[in-house]
């Protein structure tokens, strides 16, 4: 994390308060999440398969933190943007 989160602390409430208290009602789609990205990014190999775990983890991380911050239905109007942040 930057340098910034410290000291510019208006996410937590946000986090502390509105994710909190509506996670469980994302948990599903967070799920779901999970499963396509994992399909996607190691598929179901029937052998051996070397894996860059913590490139594959962050992309899984960033989609999920993604579906649960800007909600299912942004998501699903543009998948192919629903991983990257847009600034």
């Amino acid at each position: 994390m930057g340098w910034g989160v410290g000291y510019r602390t208006y996410h937590v409430p946000l986090v502390r308060i509105n994710l909190t208290q509506n996670i469980f009602n994302d948990i599903a789609s967070m799920l779901q999440q999970v499963h396509e990205r994992m399909d996607t990014l190691i598929g179901n190999p029937t052998d051996w398969l070397e894996v860059p775990i913590y490139d594959v983890m962050a992309k899984i991380v960033a989609r999920v933190s993604n579906r649960a911050f800007s909600g299912t239905l942004l998501c699903e109007l543009s998948s192919s943007s629903c991983g990257r942040s847009v600034l």
